[in-house]
């Protein structure tokens, strides 16, 4: 656990799970995604995995961006992007974070 003070910062490795708890008051976060290529086919490996799951309930756990089974991981979720595209299928629905605050200048504390 870490307690981060104002002008401190906190990085972790790509897809490590984590949970930030924010305390009381106004708390600012900044979140940046760096890519290259390597990342790039690691992601598209995992929802690969993710796909094969949900569809065919298998356990693939490797998630490897380099070799053969990386790609043809990578090759199958082109093909479903692909067949999702023409076939007007949509897209799964991302994550969505709900509104907790509004920045209000004229509240007292710049928030509502």
């Amino acid at each position: 656990m870490f307690d981060v003070e104002p002008g401190q910062l906190l990085t972790w490795p790509q897809n490590t799970p984590h949970r930030v708890t924010n305390l009381d008051g106004v708390n600012v976060s900044l979140s940046t995604e760096h890519r290259n290529p390597r990342t790039t086919r690691r992601n598209n490996v995992i929802m690969a995995n993710r796909w094969l799951r949900k569809t065919f309930n298998v356990d693939p756990r490797n998630a490897d961006p380099a070799g053969l089974s990386a790609h043809l991981k990578r090759a199958l979720m082109r093909a479903v992007r692909m067949f999702r595209k023409v076939s007007g299928a949509k897209e799964p629905k991302m994550l969505d974070y709900p509104v907790t605050f509004r920045v209000d200048p004229d509240a007292p504390l710049g928030f509502t």
